[in-house]
């Protein structure tokens, strides 16, 4: 089977690893220790995995210092790392499967270079399985805003035309789109989509990915 595409991106949180529970526990933390006056909501909390850290923490926290309440932010995540991370089902063999057929794999993701490491290794998969990875500390613009697909493509000399993104939520969505390049939803998390999305492809599992793409 040829090939549909030379290179596939993938976000990391909800796409690849199931950060939903750690996400919603920061938060959790965050509000009862900065605001425990106000009565946040699971949709909300739901809503917190897709935008920018710094986005939520402007809009939820603008009394206290942004840098300061991101440092808070980053901390408290990353101490629940390692109890609330998960494996999507098919998610590894899938990514080798990729692997195997010579799709080259890469990440651009809303968490940071060093954290989305640390993520792939308690997932059991290396880091040398992607060819690129880029983080929120190494963009220019955080997503949707399309600089860093434009330094993926430059980085692996590639059109836009060779390259699918995969992601989970509709920022992910508008990323792909502004940047020109065809862009999977995959469907296995809790999050509310924008209705009129239009993605190339809705995934519901990791093997509905290897039968389209292998």
């Amino acid at each position: 089977m040829k090939k549909k595409y030379d290179v596939i991106l993938f976000d990391l949180d909800g796409t690849l690893a199931d950060t939903d529970l750690i996400i919603i526990v920061t938060y959790l933390q965050l509000f009862d220790r900065y605001r425990s006056d106000y009565p946040i909501t699971l949709p909300e909390l739901l809503s917190f995995s897709g935008p920018p850290v710094v986005d939520t923490l402007t809009k939820y926290f603008p009394m206290y210092d942004l840098e300061e309440m991101t440092k808070i932010y980053h901390k408290t995540s990353e101490s629940n790392y390692e109890k609330y991370i998960r494996s999507f089902p098919l998610m590894k063999e899938t990514l080798l499967k990729l692997k195997e057929a010579g799709y080259r794999l890469g990440i651009i993701t809303g968490k940071r270079y060093e954290p989305s490491l640390t993520s792939l290794r308690l997932l059991d998969v290396e880091p040398n399985m992607f060819e690129l990875i880029i983080g929120a500390d190494n963009m220019e613009e955080q997503k949707p805003h399309p600089s860093a697909m434009e330094q993926a493509l430059q980085r692996l000399n590639v059109g836009k035309e060779d390259v699918l993104y995969i992601g989970d939520n509709t920022t992910d969505y508008l990323f792909a789109k502004n940047a020109g390049v065809d862009s999977g939803i995959v469907m296995w998390t809790l999050r509310k989509l924008d209705e009129n999305i239009k993605p190339k492809y809705f995934f519901n599992s990791f093997k509905e990915i290897e039968e389209e793409l292998v």
